[in-house]
C-alpha cells in the first residue's frame, strides 16, 4: 500500500467541517475535482452509505463510509472505479485548533498494473493524487471560510 496525508488549517468550527464532510453526496459542492455527485443509499448515514463521484473526462468512482466517527473522523473505502487504482481508502481527521480546525485527510492505496503500476506510482501517480487532495482542501476552505478567492 501506498499512502500520504496532507492538512489544511480551516477558519471554521469543528462541526461545520463535520457537516461538509458528513454529507457525502454534496461532495461536489466543494471539492474542484468532482463534476457532480450523489448518495446512492438514500437516507443512510455513516458506515456503509454510498456515493458516485463524477470527475470529468469519463472518470468516476463510488465510495462507501467504511470509518463513521461523528465530529471526527470519516473515511471512504472506494468500491468501483475507472482510476488507475486496485483499491484506496481516504481517511479526513477534524482537529480542534482555537476556534478553528486543522483537517487531515490521508489516502491509503493501492495502483493497478502490477510491476509497472508499482513504477508509476511514484512518478505518475503519487504527485496527481496529492495535489488533488490538497485542491480538496482548499476547496473544502473556500467553502466553509465563505470566500470567492485566495
Amino acid at each position: 500500500m501506498s499512502g500520504f496525508e496532507e492538512s489544511l488549517a480551516i477558519a471554521a468550527p469543528a462541526d461545520r467541517v463535520w457537516a461538509a464532510l458528513a454529507d457525502i453526496g454534496a461532495i461536489a459542492r466543494w471539492n474542484p475535482g468532482v463534476v457532480a455527485s450523489r448518495r446512492l443509499t438514500a437516507g443512510a448515514v455513516g458506515s456503509g452509505a454510498r456515493r458516485r463521484c463524477e470527475l470529468g473526462g469519463g472518470a468516476y468512482l463510488e465510495e462507501e463510509v467504511a470509518r463513521f466517527e461523528p465530529g471526527r473522523e470519516i473515511s471512504f473505502r472506494i468500491t468501483a472505479t475507472n482510476l488507475p487504482l486496485a483499491s484506496a481508502e481516504i481517511r479526513f481527521r477534524i482537529e480542534t485548533r482555537g476556534d478553528g480546525c486543522m483537517v487531515t485527510v490521508a489516502p491509503a492505496y493501492r495502483v493497478r498494473y502490477g510491476v509497472l503500476g508499482r513504477l508509476a506510482e511514484p512518478l505518475l501517480v503519487r504527485p496527481v493524487y496529492r495535489r488533488g487532495m490538497r485542491r480538496l482542501l482548499e476547496g473544502l476552505k473556500v467553502h466553509l471560510e465563505g470566500r470567492t478567492g485566495p
